[in-house]
């Protein structure tokens, strides 16, 4: 099922808020959504904090766009 809308989150350093971020989206009644991380290529361990909800597919890809729009 294509997701009806995305929820776009900019990070750059800050693993433990966006961990509560995430968990925050997922955690809604409503299903059919996604969840977008871009990520400003960060140098700490977003990557790492977020990889218990890769397995999820509300969270399909995870991106360093370096000095995007998003971030």
């Amino acid at each position: 099922m294509v997701p009806f809308f995305s929820i776009m989150i900019a990070t750059y350093n800050q693993p433990e808020y966006i961990v509560k971020g995430v968990q925050s989206c997922l955690d809604q009644d409503y299903d059919n959504f996604e969840v977008v991380v871009g990520d400003d290529s960060t140098n700490d361990d977003n990557y790492q904090a977020l990889m218990p909800f890769f397995s999820n597919p509300k969270l399909p890809v995870w991106n360093e766009w370096k000095h995007s729009v998003i971030s």
